[in-house]
């Protein structure tokens, strides 16, 4: 993606994946952003946390913020 360009490391993008059954899984990327000698893009190393249930309980703890308001 262009938005690499950018960038040096990762702390906690936010992305949400595809998975080869259909189903949708959020992740949060950490890591690094190799360059070669010329600033070109060369290698991404990362590791990916899923955060599914964790911004299923955050949307439901808003909702439920929202009602009793």
């Amino acid at each position: 993606p262009q938005w690499l360009n950018t960038l040096n490391e990762l702390q906690g993008i936010e992305l949400e994946i595809l998975c080869k059954d259909q189903s949708r899984v959020s992740v949060a990327v950490y890591g690094v952003v190799i360059r070669d000698g010329q600033g070109r893009l060369k290698l991404v190393n990362c590791i990916l946390q899923n955060i599914t249930e964790h911004r299923r309980d955050k949307e439901a703890l808003r909702e439920s913020e929202e009602r009793f308001r």
